[in-house]
């Protein structure tokens, strides 16, 4: 008891309270933190995500004003085209005063002139006479809109005596170059840009909006003096030129500050709208929410330690009361008190649920320990139960398993055998020793059939099966023992069937052989009883009787006087009858179908005598004729349904029994009596074959029907005979045999076979 007490407190491990307590408190704290993450991490995105959208819709708002401005000098550009087609062979006059009007028309217009395509300027506005034949050919915007038809926006400038920057809208016409020089300041989003408009979505939080052109030169900064100085944005956002009008964002620092950047690019002008944020507008409330969260998770894991605390002191109570019943059960008492009377028991729920678990526990274990003895006595009925013996031996082989069969064979009692070895307590065995230890060893299956290990006088066959064990912690083999002496019995009987066929082939082969013979034998002597006495008077024989010296008349009288005619008439007879006989022994050698038909019983029965009359053994001096045959056949006997060969295969085997019992023991006067008759309805023809000879005492009586059972000598008999017999009359034909006897008196066999056959045949 103190080993057991010593084993359960020498454990090793963490406190529960310990860990109870550590894991309350990360239970508690973690969700926190991590919710706290999340939320800043949403906070953080849900910002971003608002701030980006107001970028987004300021920005395509400006890219919406910016367009619908400059929508008005493209519109002027091609009035001024329009205009060339008006002019009549392209008089100069006309095309200088209609670009005067409209750039006194559009206040954007600074300057509007019209060039040849060799550059000489043709027409300006306002009017410069200096300025008109100058060449132009050598500007960036000629040049590129010489080879295009299309509207083109050159670079940024800003012109002497001006501080602010213009811009170029040029387009070929026909044999003309079109140049519109812009004022950007006079455009309203300039104005809309520097706050003179007032916008309901302009962001507060911009610090910086900047408008740069083609080149990345800045039309418009919020810092002017960026925009006067024609200054140069080295962030020039080559990977923006796209044309879907997507925002895209970037983090830049500007004087050391760092700005999220918001960029639109403009596809007709290929300029860049772009927003500086900077990233403490929005950073700010999202540190609120962390210092926010760290303070409230502080709070929390301060809360969950005290609470854990004492949760584990209270769980940790309850568990040591646990230990009351998980010692009980470890010390076999299952008889658990009840709750009301249970130290165990607290106030929590879940611990009396477990209280009670452990209760339930120790029913279950008392009654799986009752339903492994019950499960186990009954393998152990099953077992002892079963025909075939049965014995389990070890990897040594003593014995670990002896059923009952195997001690009613050896006559020892199983407690008795446990543990010794095999050869002792079963030496029946020792011949297969062999074969069990193979077994054991090559883990197989081995068989051994048809053993007569007994060795007692009335011969048994059994079957050995040895099975080795494969199970990891289970090592040995189990020998099963099989009596199958029926089974063998059965196969003999076949065996002797298809002997008794074979047999009748062989007869049916001599019959043909002695039939040739026999037929020029008769034949012979029906030509000699014609030649010497019937016929004598033939002109043939007297011719042959004169030419001898001797008259007809003198032969037969020699003939009368040895009594000739009587000799042949019996050669004649002899050989009747034998042709008979053979005709018998073909019916009976003939192979059938197994097919019944319907037969005169005593038809069958006077050949089936005919057949037995022939029955001689030289050596054993015994001869069927020795023997007088009784014959009681009733006229009025209905036909019989059966296999006619087995039927008379029986009767010639009762037939033959009688007469060879009689002559074997020296009976006077041996005689058979066979006889049949009908049952008083008809249903049943009745069989007799009754003998006069030795008879057999009731043990024999007993056993006369038993395959391989015989009372003859070694070598005179199978004991199969009777056997077949049996088996044909009782399972072909759905019949019934018996037989009675008394010593010294005689035996009688009776037969009783339905007239219709047997309905399961």
């Amino acid at each position: 008891m103190q080993r057991e007490k010593k084993m359960i407190n020498d454990t090793k491990g963490v406190s529960i309270k310990k860990y109870l307590g550590l894991s309350l408190t990360a239970v508690v704290a973690l969700p926190v933190l991590i919710l706290g993450i999340i939320g800043v991490l949403i906070s953080a995105n849900t910002l971003s995500d608002q701030i980006k959208e107001f970028d987004r819709v300021y920005l395509h708002q400006i890219e919406t004003l910016i367009e619908q401005q400059l929508e008005r000098p493209i519109n002027g550009v091609m009035v001024i085209s329009k205009l060339i087609d008006r002019a009549k062979k392209n008089n100069l006059t006309h095309i200088q005063s209609g670009i005067s009007a409209i750039q006194q028309q559009h206040s954007h217009f600074a300057v509007i002139q019209v060039a040849d395509l060799d550059g000489k300027v043709i027409a300006i506005a306002p009017y410069d006479e200096d300025l008109l034949g100058i060449d132009v050919s050598g500007h960036d915007y000629f040049n590129s809109s010489i080879d295009s038809n299309k509207l083109l926006w050159g670079a940024s400038f800003i012109p002497e005596g001006s501080e602010t920057p213009h811009s170029t809208l040029s387009m070929r016409y026909k044999k003309y170059i079109i140049t519109a020089f812009l004022s950007l300041n006079n455009i309203g989003v300039f104005k809309y840009l520097s706050g003179e408009i007032h916008s309901e979505i302009q962001p507060k939080n911009v610090k910086i909006f900047t408008l740069t052109d083609q080149k990345g030169t800045f039309i418009y900064h919020s810092n002017e003096k960026m925009v006067k100085t024609q200054a140069y944005d080295s962030r020039y956002f080559s990977n923006l030129q796209n044309d879907n009008g997507d925002m895209q964002v970037e983090n830049v620092v500007l004087d050391g500050i760092e700005y999220r950047a918001s960029i639109v690019f403009l596809p007709k002008m290929k300029w860049k709208v772009a927003l500086y944020t900077p990233l403490s507008e929005f950073q700010a409330p999202v540190m609120r929410l962390i210092v926010m969260i760290v303070v409230i998770i502080i709070s929390v894991i301060i809360m969950a330690i005290v609470f854990s605390y004492f949760i584990s002191n209270k769980i940790n109570d309850a568990l040591n009361k646990l230990i009351i019943i998980s010692d009980a059960i470890g010390k076999d008492e299952y008889e658990i008190p009840p709750e009301d009377k249970n130290p165990s028991q607290t106030k929590y729920i879940e611990f009396n649920q477990l209280a009670n678990s452990f209760r339930l526990m120790a029913t279950k274990v008392k009654e799986r320990q009752t339903e492994i003895k019950r499960v186990h006595s009954y393998l152990s009925k099953i077992v002892n139960s079963m025909p075939s013996i049965l014995i389990g031996v070890d990897t040594d082989l003593n014995v670990t398993l002896w059923n009952s069969a195997a001690e009613a064979a050896v006559d020892i009692n199983a407690p008795d055998v446990y543990g010794r070895q095999l050869i002792d307590v079963f030496p029946l065995l020792k011949h297969e020793i062999s074969i069990i230890e193979e077994s054991k060893n090559n883990k197989q299956v081995k068989y051994v059939s048809k053993r007569n290990i007994f060795e007692s006088e009335t011969p048994s066959f059994h079957d050995i099966t040895v099975f080795p064990l494969i199970a990891d912690d289970l090592l040995g083999v189990v020998i099963r023992i099989d009596d199958v002496t029926d089974k063998v019995q059965l196969e003999e009987m076949m065996v002797q069937n298809e002997k008794m066929l074979s047999i009748g082939g062989l007869a049916a082969g001599m019959a043909h052989e002695i039939n040739n013979p026999l037929a020029g034998m008769m034949q012979t002597a029906n030509v000699i009883n014609n030649r010497l006495i019937e016929k004598l008077d033939l002109p043939a024989n007297q011719k042959a009787a004169e030419e001898a010296g001797v008259t007809t008349e003198a032969i037969a009288q020699y003939m009368r006087a040895r009594e000739i005619p009587r000799m042949i008439q019996t050669i004649k007879d002899s050989g009747k009858h034998a042709a008979e006989v053979v005709l018998n022994m073909l019916a009976f050698a003939r192979k059938g179908d197994r097919s019944k038909s319907t037969i005169n019983i005593g038809e069958l029965i006077y050949k089936t005598l005919e057949i037995a009359a022939t029955d001689y053994d030289m050596k054993k001096e015994y001869d069927f004729k020795q023997i007088k045959v009784e014959k009681e056949i009733d006229a009025g006997i209905p036909s019989l349904v059966c296999e006619q060969i087995k039927i008379q295969q029986v009767l010639l085997n009762l037939i033959r029994n009688s007469a060879q019992a009689m002559q074997e023991t020296g009976t006077e006067n041996p005689t058979i009596y066979v006889r049949s008759k009908a049952s008083a309805d008809g249903e049943l023809i009745n069989i007799e074959v009754e003998d006069n000879g030795p008879g057999m005492d009731e043990e024999t009586m007993k056993r006369i029907f038993e395959p391989f059972y015989t009372t003859k000598g070694v070598g005179k008999g199978t004991g199969l005979g009777l056997s077949v017999s049996y088996f044909i009359i009782t399972e072909n034909h759905g019949g019934e045999i018996a037989v009675s006897s008394q010593k010294g008196v005689g035996t009688k066999f009776l037969i009783s076979l339905p007239t219709k056959g047997n309905k399961d045949g």
